[in-house]
């Protein structure tokens, strides 16, 4: 049996890898269950697996120390290496979840994708993933296969207009500290509400910079919980973001960000597909 599982501070995601795709997904509130492994024991008897053990790999927001990893925002469900070999498993792949959903770009498929420009996608260039939710994820897809993990939505923030500096300049002295992306393009606060243009345009700004500096004229994949959002109540600008998103003065690289596909994740697990995704390259 070969079980894949996304875990995140309130719910957790369990799949079955059946031929390299996640199939019969069920999701369980993470408050309902003492600890993974009874989550786990959950799944079994929900789809009727006889015997409870096997291969497992799980995505997860936290960090590993001294074999335990700890799950962001939900620190009672800790994530023991020994304790699943103890109960019959085996865990193939601990990854952070934003890092499992940029395994996911290269398998992911139209029908995964709502596209917003089609573009005009460069051989050989990576694929960058950003992800307004709480924080401001973001990461990168080299090819052939290679994933970098980045602290990308602490990058100081950049403007263009007053209006945009009398903003930075409000939120830094509130802070009291350097203003970066993740202050303003994330949930932290409610400027996507207060002030959705500007919202726009930093995001465009941030994802310039992001594609910039991670040679990812080859696709700019969006997700995260506030994208969701936009995107549900039809109220995503994408005319504003791709304004600040192709501003640069370099003809050059101008043309590149015109020409970068752009895409919304629709897809409800991507981060199930990208573990499974990264089990065959981590694994080989």
């Amino acid at each position: 049996m070969k079980i894949v599982s996304d875990i995140g501070g309130t719910y957790a995601r369990f799949a079955q890898n059946i031929n390299e795709v996640p199939k019969r997904v069920r999701k369980y509130r993470t408050s309902e269950f003492s600890t993974v492994y009874a989550a786990l024991n959950q799944y079994c008897n929900d789809e009727n697996i006889e015997s409870q053990q096997g291969d497992i790999s799980i995505a997860a927001a936290g960090s590993e120390r001294n074999s335990i990893w700890t799950i962001t925002n939900n620190p009672d469900w800790p994530i023991d290496r020994a304790q699943f070999k103890l109960n019959g498993w085996r865990l193939q792949v601990m990854i952070n979840d934003f890092e499992a959903g940029t395994y996911a770009l290269p398998v992911l498929s139209g029908e995964d994708l709502k596209t917003l420009k089609v573009g005009g996608k460069k051989p050989e260039t990576s694929l960058c993933l950003l992800g307004p939710g709480t924080g401001l994820g973001l990461g990168y897809f080299h090819p052939p296969n290679m994933v970098q993990k980045t602290h990308g939505g602490n990058m100081p923030i950049a403007c263009i207009t007053d209006e945009q500096w009398d903003v930075v300049k409000s939120f830094q002295e509130q802070k009291g500290s350097p203003v970066v992306f993740e202050d303003i393009v994330s949930g932290r606060n409610n400027f996507v509400k207060t002030n959705p243009k500007l919202f726009h345009e930093f995001l465009g700004l941030f994802a310039a910079q992001s594609v910039i500096h991670g040679n990812a004229y080859g696709g700019l994949y969006l997700t995260g919980g506030i994208i969701e959002a936009l995107v549900t109540e039809d109220r995503f600008d994408f005319e504003t973001f791709e304004q600040f998103f192709c501003l640069d003065g370099v003809v050059l690289v101008k043309e590149d960000l015109q020409n970068t596909p752009i895409h919304i994740i629709t897809d409800p697990c991507p981060a199930l597909k990208g573990l499974i995704n990264a089990q065959s390259i981590l694994n080989n």
